[in-house]
């Protein structure tokens, strides 16, 4: 029996192995097999079973730098399986063990949370390895975008990954289902498809998606830092966040998909993960405006996902510095005449507390689809209002019934809470708010039609018992 390591072109012989992959092409099977040395693409006139250990006496050919083999005849292996089987997997796992270097933040979370990452990592190298169809559903801002490339750059073309941006940060159940549907378009069988969810997925409005694919045998991994739902949790094989050790949203999914994909050996992904902090705002580094700038330029392009991009445009505008530039000038300019605009409506209540909630009417600058969304809109406005204030300050822009909160450092120590909040609202105004969510200091929500200003006299008694 040859080994697959060491076929040669031209020979006649018999494999074993186990088969990882099969699909059907105009009448003829194809499989990819695997024995103990490695892989080979297999063309045989019969059927093979997915998972299933093989002989298989054939031709080896090349086709263009690949060797594939062409089988006359295929039967179950009937000997040996148990040996044979544990064999294969200890090649699996050689070639599925991720590497260990230091961290971007060489901290007490990041080190609490560094066996989430090398477990994150031997996942996607396992998949990798087995050829098995991967999806990865990323949000649509600096951060999710900034992961989504860390770690397509860590599976890097010999992964079969498939990625879809979200404008939103909710795996809906309708994304499950084209995810599924995208896998099974593929005509073939394999050891299982892998969704991977990047800082998008952790709310409760995300589990019945999740459980849709737990369902269909997907192996599911999130990486984010929104609040994460125990619900979210049962249904994701491997999570990686900071709520898992009670640290802030600062540690971004960028941030910790950056370090998965470093520990699957990939390019340092420092730049993006960098890009990842500044478009989050995070507070672990000090601000850097050459980064600021490439995540304004990257927000600004995710804005209009509508157009389809895909991660190769992405990084080929991160590799042209004359059209970063152009679009975060543009994008800049835009952001600016829309905070100017919004200040025109804005208002400010000192709170008995010492507490300020400034509220803006973002109606005349925010349109759906366009840059600046309201999160960020809001989030500029917030910036530049806070800056000229002391004190906890809260900022609210609206328009019709969306909502963006933004708050600051001290109001957050003051146990200003966005996400919690939301949540407390909703238990006490059960039909007040349609959907909402997000981080302690950042967040929005879609209030019900004729709540609006119940729901912000219930923001303002919550601010005021601080």
């Amino acid at each position: 029996m040859a080994r697959i390591a060491e076929l040669k072109e031209g020979s006649e012989c018999s494999i074993a192995g186990r088969v990882i992959r099969t699909f059907e092409a105009r009448g003829s099977f194809f499989a990819t097999i695997l024995d103990d040395s490695g892989k080979i693409p297999v063309a045989s006139d019969s059927p093979f079973g997915v998972g299933s250990l093989v002989n298989a006496a054939g031709k080896v050919a090349k086709h263009g730098n690949t060797l594939e083999f062409f089988a006359s005849s295929v039967s179950q292996m009937s000997e040996g399986q148990e040996e044979f089987g544990k064999r294969i997997d200890s090649l699996i796992g050689a070639n599925c063990r991720p590497v260990e270097s230091p961290m971007l933040i060489q901290d007490g979370v990041m080190k609490s949370l560094y066996h989430l990452i090398l477990d994150c990592a031997s996942r996607l190298l396992r998949a990798r390895f087995l050829e098995r169809p991967m999806v990865m559903r990323y949000h649509g801002d600096a951060d999710g975008i900034s992961g989504a490339l860390a770690l397509g750059r860590g599976i890097g073309s010999s992964g079969r990954l498939r990625s879809f941006q979200n404008p939103h940060t909710v795996y809906e159940v309708q994304d499950a289902i084209r995810d599924l549907n995208s896998v099974r378009s593929l005509g073939e069988s394999s050891l299982g498809g892998m969704t991977l969810l990047v800082d998008s997925g952790s709310g409760d409005e995300s589990s019945d998606a999740l459980s849709l694919l737990k369902g269909a045998g997907f192996e599911v991994i999130l990486i984010d830092h929104h609040p994460l739902s125990s619900a979210v949790s049962e249904n994701a094989d491997c999570v990686l966040s900071p709520m898992l050790v009670g640290a802030t949203s600062y540690y971004t999914a960028g941030l910790l998909a950056g370090e998965a994909a470093k520990a699957m050996g990939g390019p340092d992904p420092v730049e993006l993960q960098k890009i990842s902090l500044a478009g989050d705002k995070s507070g672990l580094v000090p601000p850097d405006p050459a980064f600021g700038r490439k995540a304004l330029a990257i927000d600004y392009l995710g804005k209009y996902s509508r157009f389809q991009n895909t991660l190769e445009f992405y990084e080929s505008v991160l590799t042209n510095e004359k059209m970063l530039s152009s679009v975060a000038n543009q994008a800049a300019a835009k952001l600016e005449r829309a905070v100017r605009i919004a200040r025109e409506s804005l208002k400010v209540k000192e709170l008995g507390n010492g507490f300020r909630l400034c509220t803006a009417n973002l109606q005349k600058t925010f349109k759906p689809g366009e840059f600046p969304g309201k999160g960020i809109l809001c989030g500029a406005l917030h910036d530049g209002v806070s800056a000229e204030m002391l004190g906890p300050v809260v900022t609210i822009g609206y328009s019709g019934r969306l909502f963006s909160i933004r708050a600051n450092a001290e109001a957050r120590e003051r146990g200003f809470d966005a996400n919690g909040m939301i949540g407390q609202i909703r238990r006490e105004l059960i039909n007040a708010i349609e959907s909402g969510g997000g981080h302690d200091v950042a967040a929005s929500l879609h209030v019900s039609d004729g709540f609006e200003n119940i729901v912000l006299e219930e923001i303002v008694r919550y601010i005021g018992s601080l």
